[in-house]
């Protein structure tokens, strides 16, 4: 039978996935990587450990699962938004990659901020750092040796492809989230180049997110253990290739994932911005994704698990971290409001309406009768009222939110997708397979050779609804107000913050 493999190069880990023609998955295998942070602020990952990852998967794949190579037909990608790869003539990165919660170009921005509206109006996107075109900026101006070297800018998925393939290029869902990109007209903007000094030798190729953009070269093939000439689909974002996977593809559908960040997407038919959301293309031609992020979704869990709770080793252990299984049982004991507790979950600034890199995670309501039981379920909420701030500006948009769908690791904690239903008091679908981009790369990479695999496999009738429970609804409308009120009478305390000696 015709098998279709995906690649999704994620923040946290690479996934390969395997699906047959009739929507079976055949294999799913996954990779962890760090996050490099050689500075306060900064975020990194190496290109070198993003290509090992994936071959290393593919190969322990093949070699355990009892596929035959000669079953995969196509290869699909989907990959983490924004990050800049660059590479020299020779194709070798020239440094480690700077990836989407980086935020050094912070001045860059507040530089840029005159020219705003202009910018809004081309790319469908508030600057932020963490995008493709500041880290870039920020190199010309800080590693100019390294920019003059450089032959190509890269985002993360098209790094993979490249090493697959040998063909430079990318695809307008993921050129959309760079900010150098005219999102109405699916092309390179003249203007967001001329205004980050892009040079004209850096920008690759554009393909279309569903064509074949090249084939699985000699060397890939001894590397990965797939047949020499595989054909190679484009692929796309990672939240583009989800909302592909999950049948996101008309108004009124929102998709929430509970990932190391959190976004919230619905497909639009016309071309429209605002200043608190992102405007990207979606793989589908003449149609649009709205989206809405926050920044530390499942990272403020992990990060309380691993650095807050995590007991203190004995001499030469290595401290062993709560899991998030763990710290939804503390959560679960709790009513809902955590005691008056609130959580902000700005741990690395935040997006979604904020668009400020200088916008610091905390506590606010701290007593002496708190735990951390307590602690644990404010970090819950407080990501959940972050998220759903998301879906209040897609309605004030008058844009339809008839149907909600919760996916990613994050919603494997039940205790959180109660709480995401509660704050929004308005049913949600739990998708249970949480590596939706993964499929979605599969699924390109299908329709790359006309093929279309049914997919009720992964999400159908047989997935949880979960129903606000009433008086937990009632007790977050109750203080949804006041999380919003923690942030705007707290920015000028964290800009005096983020004026501080790191």
């Amino acid at each position: 039978m015709r098998c279709f493999l995906g690649i999704d190069l994620g923040t946290s880990a690479a996934k390969v996935i395997v699906v047959d023609e009739s929507g079976r998955q055949r294999a799913l295998r996954a990779q962890g990587y760090p996050i490099l942070h050689p500075q306060p602020g900064y975020a990194e990952q190496s290109p070198e450990v993003w290509w090992k990852s994936t071959c290393d998967c593919i190969r322990e794949m093949l070699l355990t699962e009892g596929l035959s190579v000669e079953e995969i037909k196509s290869i699909g990608l989907s990959g983490q938004m924004h990050g800049l790869v660059l590479i020299d003539r020779h194709g070798r990165p020239l440094r480690n990659a700077i990836i989407w919660p980086d935020r050094r170009t912070a001045a860059i921005c507040a530089e840029k901020a005159g020219d705003e509206k202009l910018f809004h109006a081309i790319t469908g996107l508030p600057l932020a750092t963490g995008f493709l075109a500041p880290s870039l900026e920020w190199v010309r101006q800080h590693e100019p040796e390294v920019y003059e070297e450089a032959s190509c800018f890269m985002l993360p998925k098209d790094y993979v492809r490249f090493r697959l393939t040998g063909r430079i290029a990318t695809e307008p869902t993921d050129a959309s989230g760079t900010f150098l990109f005219d999102f109405s007209k699916r092309q390179w903007s003249p203007e967001m180049l001329d205004a980050f000094h892009v040079a004209d030798r850096l920008i690759p190729e554009m393909v279309e997110t569903v064509d074949v953009a090249g084939n699985l070269t000699r060397e890939a093939a001894l590397l990965t253990g797939l047949p020499e000439g595989t054909p190679v689909i484009a692929g796309g974002s990672d939240q583009t290739m989800a909302a592909l996977a999950l049948g996101v593809d008309r108004p009124g559908k929102v998709a929430v994932a509970i990932s190391s960040g959190g976004t919230v997407i619905t497909p639009i038919d016309t071309p429209r911005f605002d200043s608190r959301v992102h405007t990207l293309c979606h793989a589908y031609d003449g149609q649009w994704l709205m989206m809405g992020a926050t920044l530390a979704a499942g990272l403020s869990l992990s990060w309380a698990g691993e650095k807050v709770f995590t007991p203190l080793p004995a001499a030469g252990d290595a401290p062993a971290a709560v899991d998030m299984e763990e710290l939804s049982r503390w959560a679960d004991d709790i009513a809902a409001g955590a005691n008056g507790l609130f959580f902000a979950p700005y741990l690395n600034g935040e997006r979604t309406p904020y668009m400020d890199s200088n916008a610091r995670g905390c506590f606010v309501g701290l007593t002496l009768s708190h735990t951390r039981a307590h602690m644990a379920r404010a970090i819950m909420e407080g990501v959940a009222y972050s998220l759903v701030e998301s879906v209040e500006i897609f309605r004030e948009l008058g844009l339809p939110v008839n149907e909600v769908s919760c996916y990613a690791g994050g919603s494997r904690s039940r205790t959180w997708r109660q709480i995401l239903a509660d704050v929004l008091d308005t049913p949600v679908h739990w998708q249970q397979f949480a590596d939706y981009s993964a499929l979605g790369a599969a699924v390109a990479g299908a329709r790359g050779l006309g093929v279309v695999i049914p997919l009720e496999n992964f999400h159908g009738p047989a997935n949880e609804i979960l129903q606000p429970l009433p008086e937990n609804a009632k007790t977050y409308g109750e203080r949804r107000g006041t999380f919003k009120k923690i942030y705007l009478r707290l920015r000028d305390v964290f800009d005096e913050i983020s004026r501080f000696p790191a």
